[in-house]
């Protein structure tokens, strides 16, 4: 006879399929220990749980038995690693994807409201503008009155800002040299001496970021689309900003944490506010205590909070060039920070090659390669 803890153990089943499995399961838990104890065991579990909710945000069919169900734990469990003061399943998924409806009104004022909180799993447009407003005290239409229209001028100039749909992943953005200030010389937007200005692409991402709409922008360009200078000028155009800036380099691919270190150093002033597990993850990795290799939740965490602090006094900048040669062990930490900055004036801006694709689903802006005389002037 089975009790009514093991029928709430149970996994679903799902006729049809081999075993009767339903989608996503799994035959073993992902880790040794995952909400079977408490402690790390729930940490390390609740950031698996937290990578699988954002890569499914769009599913509008996501719940807690499917989540359940892809972890091989209870409801029951997956309730418990939610249970804080005003938290739920239902609601950090919710608010997750609010967050998403609301970086992607800020960046796509060519897409409707209605279709992106449908890519967000959002499909009830009033339910939507509620709980959008419950979250961030105005309305989405309000909200797309901030981010304003795009300039009917980028189109004309033959190299301004192109936006296309990315599958639901985020704005992807296409720059010219005739659509960033300083680079190019006619028809650029931005302010002078070749500083992004309010009507240039990145002008209005350092703008919104001012304001404290905190994102990450990955800016793609290869050899010859003068990447670096621009994210030179978008640090100019940084003015009372606190401003980290860091570049990876091939010898130090095989040391972990190697570009994180750079990123943090400037910050860690702030290291002895943070929680214990965050103290400790941050301190090991950066070589200022030993201990075994920190987890990378509890680690990104503590960078979260690093830029948090940070923030808190002036608004932050962070500038990471030749982002594909970081070491596998920053990019991994990196990526889970852009995907989860906080609602505070802090900006990440990641520098890469077009063919790297490490930080794939994060807002992009592509660089076309620079004509002879725009290299000249730029």
């Amino acid at each position: 006879m089975s009790t009514d803890s093991e029928a709430a153990s149970a996994p679903p089943t799902h006729p049809g399929r081999p075993g009767g499995l339903p989608p996503g399961w799994r035959k073993s838990p992902p880790t040794t220990g995952s909400g079977l104890g408490g402690g790390v065991g729930e940490v390390t579990l609740r950031g698996e749980v937290e990578v699988f909710i954002e890569g499914r945000l769009g599913d509008p069919g996501l719940d807690v038995r499917q989540i359940a169900a892809a972890h091989y734990v209870s409801p029951r469990t997956l309730y418990r690693l939610f249970d804080g003061p005003g938290e739920s399943v239902a609601g950090y998924i919710r608010g997750r994807r609010l967050d998403r409806c609301r970086r992607e009104i800020l960046a796509r004022p060519d897409l409707p409201l209605v279709a992106i909180c449908e890519r967000w799993g959002m499909g009830d447009p009033k339910h939507f503008a509620r709980k959008y407003r419950a979250r961030f005290g105005q309305s989405p239409q309000e909200t797309r009155l901030q981010a304003g229209a795009a300039p009917a001028a980028d189109a004309a100039a033959g190299g301004g800002l192109r936006m296309a749909a990315d599958g639901g992943r985020g704005g992807v953005a296409r720059l010219g040299p005739a659509g960033l200030a300083g680079q190019g010389g006619q028809g650029g937007q931005g302010g002078q001496g070749g500083r992004p200005g309010e009507d240039d692409p990145l002008g209005r991402w350092l703008g919104a970021v001012r304001g404290g709409q905190g994102g990450c922008l990955v800016v793609r360009g290869g050899p010859g689309t003068g990447r670096s200078a621009v994210l030179g000028r978008l640090v100019s155009a940084a003015r009372g900003f606190g401003v980290v800036r860091a570049a990876a380099v091939p010898g130090e691919t095989g040391l972990p944490f190697a570009v994180l270190q750079q990123v943090c150093a400037p910050l860690l002033g702030h290291l002895g506010g943070l929680p214990g597990p965050q103290r400790d993850a941050a301190g090991v990795a950066f070589g200022l205590r030993p201990g075994p290799a920190p987890e990378p939740f509890l680690l990104g965490l503590a960078v979260l909070s690093l830029v948090s602090a940070a923030a808190a006094e002036r608004p932050l900048l962070c500038v990471v060039d030749d982002a594909h040669w970081l070491d596998p062990a920053s990019a991994q930490i990196l990526a889970f920070a852009a995907r989860r900055l906080p609602a505070a004036p802090a900006g990440l801006v990641l520098g890469t090659r077009d063919h790297a694709d490490r930080f794939s689903g994060l807002p992009e802006l592509g660089l076309r390669p620079l004509r002879p005389a725009d290299a000249a002037e730029g």
